[in-house]
């Protein structure tokens, strides 16, 4: 029934364009909210991490990979012990502040990332 009546759409080109815009400052936004996602777990896990002499918090990092839209953060300490710190052993039960940090950080990291990408996406 639309074919019939006449009715043209305006403006689609430049609605795709606007869009496409949109993905591409979107994109490029990508490595730079995960950094800064992966920043605010590490300042989580650094007010929750045991301190026997500091050496665990002294070593937490982040690890950015920003490929476009599949960025991603990698947060830990490189502590060679930290696994057992976290995992537990036979002599020491598990003190789990990176899954606790992690759970904790989520809203941080929503408004953090989101920051950035309202401020991309908005230039």
């Amino acid at each position: 029934m639309l074919a019939n009546s006449g009715l043209r759409i305006l403006g689609i080109a430049e609605t795709k364009a606007a869009l496409e815009r949109v993905r591409i400052q979107a994109e490029l936004a990508a490595g730079p909210a995960a950094s800064s996602g992966g920043e605010t777990v590490q300042r989580e896990m650094a007010s929750r991490a045991p301190r026997d002499t500091g050496r665990l918090v002294s070593l937490l990092s982040v690890e950015e990979n920003s490929v476009g839209s599949g960025a991603t953060a990698k947060v830990g300490s490189d502590a060679p012990y930290d696994r057992f710190v976290q995992s537990g052993t036979r002599y020491m039960a598990a003190q789990r502040y990176g899954e606790q940090s992690a759970v904790a950080a989520v809203p941080g990291v929503v408004v953090s990332m989101a920051a950035i990408f309202k401020a991309a996406v908005e230039a």
